[in-house]
């Protein structure tokens, strides 16, 4: 099974979405519309095959900047200095929790490359409009990605609350094949510097996700993750 397999790309879920997109470029004429733009829509699938993936992070949607839209859920282009507020708590924690300096860049592809499916729950949003995107298509894709990883056995972590809207589908597979998955949920990043907003979700900061993935890894008796960022 590969990623162009799923079923979603045969249903009339893709023919909407790509008539959506086509009609928010007919309306800017030969500017970038949408983010992260067509050649990298997928790379997160690119760089991280199906039957590779042992750990699956889902972000909430796309850098609305399409300086930083990567593609790749809170990565960024190595060529680019400015880190996103989002970026840099992520960045502290991985330092905080693996002993390891702050990177100087933001490009989060090793991890993609080294199994971390590194997914938007909403992979596209219009220019400089975050959740602009919030489309049942995109949602009925992401479903789809979780689900066939969850047929295979992965440890998901989901990134806020957009998506924790998935948790449903990784908690029935838990059901049907138990002790296969490991989910961790923890607020997005940009809501911990957001002082007296209250979730139910983990704080992002002190989650100390890196290490909780690599032990849910270890417990599956899967390979654990290289994260040094070099």
């Amino acid at each position: 099974m590969t990623w162009d397999e799923l079923p979603f790309w045969l249903s009339e879920d893709w023919l909407n979405v790509q008539e959506r997109l086509h009609g928010l470029d007919d309306k800017v004429g030969d500017k970038v519309s949408f983010c992260p733009g067509y050649n990298n829509l997928f790379r997160a699938f690119d760089e991280t095959p199906l039957d590779q993936v042992r750990v699956a992070i889902v972000g909430q949607d796309p850098y609305s900047n399409p300086v930083n839209a990567t593609g790749l859920a809170f990565s960024i282009p190595k060529s680019v200095s400015y880190i996103p507020p989002s970026l840099k708590t992520i960045l502290r924690e991985y330092s905080d929790d693996l002993h390891l300096p702050i990177p100087a860049h933001g490009d989060l592809s090793s991890w993609a490359r080294s199994g971390v499916l590194l997914w938007n729950a909403l992979p596209t949003c219009a220019c400089f409009n975050s959740m602009s995107h919030d489309w049942p298509e995109w949602r009925r894709l992401t479903d789809e990605v979780i689900e066939r990883l969850c047929r295979r056995g992965a440890v998901f972590v989901l990134v806020g609350a957009i998506a924790r809207r998935h948790a449903e589908t990784i908690n029935y597979y838990e059901l049907v094949n138990p002790r296969a998955n490991v989910c961790i949920t923890v607020s997005h990043p940009a809501a911990d510097r957001y002082r007296g907003r209250r979730s139910r979700l983990t704080p992002f900061v002190g989650s100390r996700i890196f290490s909780k993935v690599n032990h849910a890894l270890s417990q599956l008796g899967h390979e654990t993750i290289d994260w040094r960022l070099e």
